[in-house]
């Protein structure tokens, strides 16, 4: 099973890929480097409570509670 950390990236990436966004598009949004959003989609870097609000909104969701509901979609899908 996916770790939460992963499934939020696994939802950030499809999400992403469902709005035709770019990394650099989604890093502008939640006003942070291209390579520190690389670092969070890659597991490098951990995602925190911070991040949420910020990058649901930068990947077209409506609140952090959607960025989390689709992570549980994806750590189910990866199970």
């Amino acid at each position: 099973m996916a770790t939460f950390q992963e499934a939020i990236s696994s939802a950030v990436k499809a999400q992403a890929a469902r709005n035709g966004l770019k990394n650099k598009d989604i890093a502008e949004s939640m006003g942070i480097s291209r390579d520190a959003l690389w670092r969070r989609l890659s597991n490098r870097l951990t995602w925190n409570s911070e991040d949420f609000e910020k990058l649901a909104r930068a990947i077209g969701l409506d609140s952090s509670w959607q960025l989390m509901d689709l992570a549980r979609e994806e750590q189910h899908l990866a199970a």
